[in-house]
């Protein structure tokens, strides 16, 4: 247990405060435990920086594969993108640190280093293409752009989930109403100009 919380605590440090801000002995302290567990589990602070990033890895992401079903019209495509924002926002609930450190690393890594990550983005380029096959898409979008940049929609709102909270008081982690929302919303702004006529 103790290897776990230190985890933990080590991830929420790491997002909020960056890895060259966050101190082992703040850690340490957080965590209600000793330097020495810290150093015996981890061997430094790189070493508990990588533990936080391979939590990712030991969590199942099947999120796309429950989302994107077979669609051949719009509306089932529209769900379907619906409910893939909707889960990635559940899974954000209840990872959220975990979530936030992988999407910082992933501006300063390659996404192949993270499996989990490129599987739902791999799933995802696999569905546009397949909605181009099925002529609910128009054939002249490129189905890694489109996966791109939908990907891109529903990243950003989980970045700036914390300001959404200075600002007008509710975010998509506490609020379901407001996930909801977004998933609807970032849905309906994306296929509105990718679908055929």
């Amino acid at each position: 247990m103790t290897r776990d919380k230190i985890i933990l605590v080590a991830m929420e440090l790491f997002v909020n405060k960056g890895l060259g801000s966050t101190s082992i002995r703040e850690i340490s302290s957080v965590a209600g435990t000793n330097l020495a567990s810290i150093n015996y589990y981890f061997k430094s602070k790189k070493g508990l920086y990588k533990a936080c990033l391979e939590k990712l890895s030991e969590i199942p992401f099947d999120l796309s594969k429950k989302a994107l079903t077979e669609a051949r019209c719009q509306n089932d495509a529209y769900s379907s993108l619906e409910r893939f924002s909707s889960e990635i926002f559940s899974f954000y609930v209840d990872h959220s640190n975990l979530l936030l450190l992988a999407l910082q690393e992933t501006e300063k890594r390659e996404i192949s280093d993270f499996p989990n990550i490129e599987e739902v983005f791999n799933d995802l380029k696999k569905y546009f293409e397949t909605l181009i096959k099925n002529k609910v898409i128009k054939k002249e979008f490129d189905p890694y752009i489109l996966a791109s940049m939908f990907l891109g929609l529903i990243t950003q709102t989980i970045r700036y989930d914390g300001q959404r909270k200075e600002r007008i008081g509710s975010n998509i982690k506490e609020d379901q109403e407001l996930r909801h929302q977004y998933s609807k919303h970032i849905a309906s702004v994306f296929c509105g100009g990718i679908f055929s006529e």
